[in-house]
């Protein structure tokens, strides 16, 4: 948890630590965007460097192959152009 909201917690391996601060950098940035999770902080300790973020209701994989996950009306097509845009956004920001 942070500030009382549930996150998803990503833990990078020491051998990933050069990727943390631009990585950081590309959710700040993103921030606004409505199809990319949110960034909330960064911490570490002597074995990894942690990033919590926006916890979302399930995986594009659950998404598309659990027959009995609840879509909430999103049909394909929509998530689709949600998942595309969000990428659009950061491939915008990485150039």
């Amino acid at each position: 948890q942070f500030e009382g909201l549930n996150v998803a917690v990503k833990r990078l391996l020491p051998e990933c630590f050069h990727l943390v601060d631009r990585e950081v950098q590309l959710l700040r940035e993103s921030d606004e965007h409505p199809h990319v999770v949110r960034y909330f902080c960064t911490e570490k300790d002597k074995q990894f460097h942690y990033i919590a973020i926006e916890l979302c209701s399930a995986t594009l994989q659950e998404y598309v192959e659990s027959p009995s996950f609840d879509r909430r009306s999103l049909d394909p097509v929509s998530l689709l152009r949600q998942t595309m845009a969000g990428l659009a956004h950061h491939a915008a920001l990485s150039l």
